[in-house]
């Protein structure tokens, strides 16, 4: 019987010993496949589960196909059976099948290198693991051969990949301290990717240095590991497998396709070799196999490209590019393109696939090598509206020819495809830039050449044109005319039911997320409309957290978000809170100009929380300054002049806005509601007004607007209206709160009042005050009198105290 304690081969004691792989080799399974590339650590792997299988108590034949061919692989198995050879090998691995079943002990047959034994001999070991409950095959393999795919089809077999044996950043740290090097996590976590978690390489890279006191030290060297890959790896390599894998490494995303296009078909000898160190993953027997490159072996073989032999480096880079753009891949195309400085070709890109890269960092381009293509100068603009890098001649006199231009010469025009392509890189640039009034007779021009027979419907061009006229409508309030754009971009535009569920129209809401799923966030903003306008606080919660998860703060629709935000906080929780990031969000520098519309919702948003606060100061002071045109800002002064007592001077507002026109239904009913409120000492006008608002809001079935008002005011009149007792019900079922009450009338405070009142919360007394001033005590005497009064309150901390609840002092 042979021994099968003999020495196993030596490995480095300072090798790290992963207790997660000899755990896995631990399961015994009939056959264990350590299937990896040349460096990937499957030869240590195994003598150090042979070591470990051994102090267990097992039995352990190890072997290599390097050195044992398979007579003595078959001789080995004929002493450690105890049983004479048969006539040739075949008959005796038949006899060695019926031997070794009766075998009590565990047996490990250990085979490294054992592609040319497997070849030879691998049908019969398999047999024999099948059928030999207690005796174990474990090869260390660099591809996958026949009889190892039929092993895994008929037999029980567990397969350690390369995806195993790749260091973890733990096992980088670990071994690391071995050499007494410690490695931050994030240092540790940067070797494991420059490597690609490559066990020899990362052990290589471990490089001992002298420090300035001559005494060795240990530290990891990308240097180190290129050196290694020169002296070991370059060498070994056909010149075929060399020159592809120099290609391959000017390749920017290497799939298998984007390498072949960088290097031709490979023969059959260099995909061996590249199969062999691992930049081919095959994984299974046939099919396209993975494409593994770490930036270190990528940037030590693409230092190795020599144009003298291999022909120029942008030829490879333009076939790849090549290669995506048959893909339908314009991105990595363009990215390629750039990386090669084929500036040419980059611009080709940018020309005919703007739509597809237009969230690519087209800095990448550089202004100069775009000019003169007047499509691509104004796609970059567009993709860069903070780019100063004025236009060309040519591009600026195409720019000004299509905005000049009557409407019929456009009409005219229309069937020249340059033309509605240029128009609507012109309305994204302009409405990204926050030139809204130019936007929008862009978007009119838009929407006249698509009205023209001249156009073919469905084009993508048209449906990218009529969806960003229909997106520069939506943010501009202009609703209906949204929605008859958007309808010829796609009937499934998730701006399209914005358009529905921002103005009031549930009913097409409805039927539009009963068709469609929304995935972007149009869709995701309509949803949390259509679940706030019946209450719905689960769902709006959910809608609006998605939302912010998925980073809409950099969405050009991001007011209607803070709008519904603000909604939800008025009606449940949170108000002070938001009020605060709301107008953080507003300051930040990364924010683009909004549309007057867009400005309006946010002023509007802002203001309501302020007055719920009682804030009633700050309020006026922001309404001061929003556009006095914003029907959503006016809604806000009726509401704060209600609040504070002055129903006339509301009405007064409701009354200018219905003479203008109110641009959606859910305007129109929340405006109704509100006059109700400030004609609430008339009976009959109140009713009237709840009646008319009721009538509209039971045709989109919206609770909303009637939550914005005193529960007192619908109880008054719940028997005179009909159907105003079942929206109570459903605010109480709702859970909401009246989000305003009244308050005392805004004291007019002059600036000076406002300066003496800034100076007694500071503990200034009189004479102080005045010095501060320069007036005197007594001028400082009678405008603290005078605030008293407007302020109705006896002293100074009472004023003080009303002063910041209603937020003249901040």
């Amino acid at each position: 019987m042979t021994r099968t304690d003999t020495p196993l081969p030596r490995v480095n004691a300072d090798f790290l010993v992963r207790p997660r792989l000899l755990d896995m080799l631990d399961e015994w399974s009939p056959i264990s496949l350590i299937l990896a590339p040349s460096g990937a650590g499957k030869a240590v792997l195994a003598v150090q589960w042979s070591v470990h299988a051994r102090a267990a108590g097992h039995d352990v034949i190890w072997l290599d196909g390097e050195v044992d061919d398979p007579a003595d692989v078959v001789a080995a198995l004929v002493r450690y059976a105890g049983v004479p050879a048969g006539v040739d090998d075949a008959a005796t691995l038949r006899r060695l099948r019926r031997d070794l079943q009766a075998r009590e002990r565990r047996l490990a047959l250990v085979v490294n290198n054992a592609e040319p034994i497997v070849s030879a001999i691998g049908d019969e070991l398999v047999e024999i693991v099948r059928d030999c409950r207690e005796v174990h095959l474990v090869l260390c393999l660099r591809r996958r051969l026949d009889p190892v795919a039929k092993a895994l089809l008929e037999t029980e077999t567990r397969v350690v990949g390369l995806g195993d044996l790749q260091f973890t950043v733990e096992e980088v740290r670990a071994l690391a301290q071995q050499f007494d090097l410690d490695l931050p996590e994030d240092e540790a976590d940067a070797i494991r990717a420059s490597v690609g978690g490559w066990a020899a390489l990362v052990r290589t890279g471990l490089e001992s240095l002298p420090d300035l006191e001559q005494q060795r030290v240990t530290a990891w060297s990308p240097r180190h590991v290129a050196w290694f890959v020169g002296a070991n790896i370059e060498p070994a390599l056909p010149p075929t497998a060399l020159a592809a894998l120099v290609r391959t490494a000017l390749v920017e995303q290497p799939t298998y396709g984007a390498v072949l296009a960088a290097t031709g078909p490979l023969d059959d000898v260099a995909r061996a070799a590249l199969e062999d160190i691992g930049i081919l993953d095959p994984l299974v027997s046939e099919g396209e196999p993975l494409v593994r490159l770490p930036p270190v072996l990528r940037d030590f073989f693409g230092s190795r490209y020599d144009e003298r032999v291999l022909g120029p480096a942008a030829a490879v880079h333009q076939q790849v590019a090549r290669y995506w753009l048959g893909e339908r891949d314009p991105q990595r195309a363009l990215h390629q393109a750039v990386s090669g400085r084929c500036w040419a070709l980059a611009v080709e890109v940018v020309e005919d696939h703007w739509w597809e890269i237009a969230d690519a960092d087209l800095r990448e381009v550089p202004a100069s090598e775009v000019r003169g293509h007047p499509s691509a100068e104004i796609g970059r603009q567009a993709a860069l509206p903070d780019d100063a890098t004025p236009l060309s001649p040519a591009a600026r006199l195409a720019e000004t020819e299509l905005r000049s231009a009557a409407m019929d010469e456009l009409v005219d025009r229309a069937g020249d495809p340059e033309v509605l392509a240029l128009l609507t890189l012109l309305l994204v640039r302009d409405r990204r830039r926050g030139e809204h009034e130019s936007a929008l007779d862009l978007a009119n021009r838009v929407e006249a050449v698509l009205g023209s027979p001249g156009v073919a419907d469905g084009s993508p061009p048209v449906r990218r044109a009529a969806l960003e006229a229909g997106r520069a409508r939506l943010m501009s309030g202009e609703f209906g005319a949204a929605s008859r754009v958007l309808l010829i971009a796609d009937e499934a535009a998730e701006e399209r039911v914005l358009s529905a569920a921002a103005s009031g129209d549930r009913d097409a809401t409805r039927q539009w997320l009963h068709r469609h799923d929304p995935v972007g966030v149009a869709g995701r903003i309509a949803l949390a409309f259509d679940a706030l306008h019946v209450l719905d606080r689960p769902r709006t919660r959910d809608a609006l957290d998605r939302l912010w998860a998925g980073g809409v703060v950099n969405d050009d629709l991001w007011p209607f978000v803070a709008w519904l935000e603000a909604e939800h906080a008025l009606l449940w929780s949170g108000r002070s809170r938001l009020r605060a990031e709301l107008a953080a969000l507003r300051e930040a520098a990364l924010r683009r100009p909004e549309t007057p519309w867009l400005q309006g919702l946010l002023d509007a948003a802002e203001v309501d929380l302020c007055i719920s606060l009682g804030r009633t100061a700050v309020a006026d002071r922001l309404l001061a300054e929003a556009d006095p045109g914003s029907v959503p800002a006016l809604l806000a002064r009726a509401r704060l002049e209600r609040v504070a007592g002055k129903p006339d001077q509301a009405l007064e507002v409701l009354d200018a806005v219905a003479a203008a026109g109110m641009p959606t239904t859910a305007l129109e009913i929340e405006a109704l509601v509100l006059r109700a409120w400030c004609l609430d000492g008339s009976a009959a006008g109140a009713e009237d007004a709840l009646a008319r608002a009721l009538y509209a809001a039971r045709r989109d079935r919206m609770v909303l607007p009637f939550a914005h008002v005193p529960t007192s005011l619908l109880e008054r009149h719940r028997r005179a209206v009909s159907g105003l007792g079942q929206v109570m019900v459903l605010l109480r079922e709702a859970g909401v709160r009246a989000p305003y009450d009244l308050v005392d009338e805004l004291p007019a405070i002059s600036p000076r009042e406002l300066a003496v009142l800034e100076a007694l919360a500071r503990g200034l007394s009189l004479e102080q005050v005045g010095r501060e001033l320069f007036v005197s005590r007594n001028t400082v005497k009678t405008q603290v009198a005078s605030l008293y009064r407007k302020l109705q309150v006896r002293d100074r901390t009472e004023a003080v105290r009303k002063a910041s609840r209603i937020g003249l002092l901040d």
